[in-house]
């Protein structure tokens, strides 16, 4: 599971894309199968709150790859590149 803030520049419906193929500076663009570098917002959750700014969780399409090095590969993409937070589970 990877998870953390992103900055977008609207809300971005379900159903759009959003792509990861341009990384921070210094990182390579993962080539794996099974990742295209886009992923689809399947849902959205508005989360109010009178304390703080409202949240908006986005939830995005899995990511299926054929084995666990791969995964690795692209939760450390994540993180080194977008400043993302990854979990491994089985």
């Amino acid at each position: 599971m990877i998870s953390g803030d992103l900055n977008v520049v609207g809300v971005p419906p379900q159903g759009s894309l959003i792509t990861f193929s341009k990384p921070n500076a210094g990182i390579d663009y993962v080539n794996i199968d099974g990742f295209s570098g886009r992923l689809e917002v399947k849902n959205i959750v508005f989360t109010p709150s009178t304390e703080r700014e409202p949240e908006l969780l986005l939830i995005l399409e899995d990511i299926t790859v054929k084995n666990g090095d791969d995964g690795r590969k692209i939760m450390k993409y994540f993180e080194d590149g977008f400043g993302l937070f990854s979990y491994e589970y089985d």
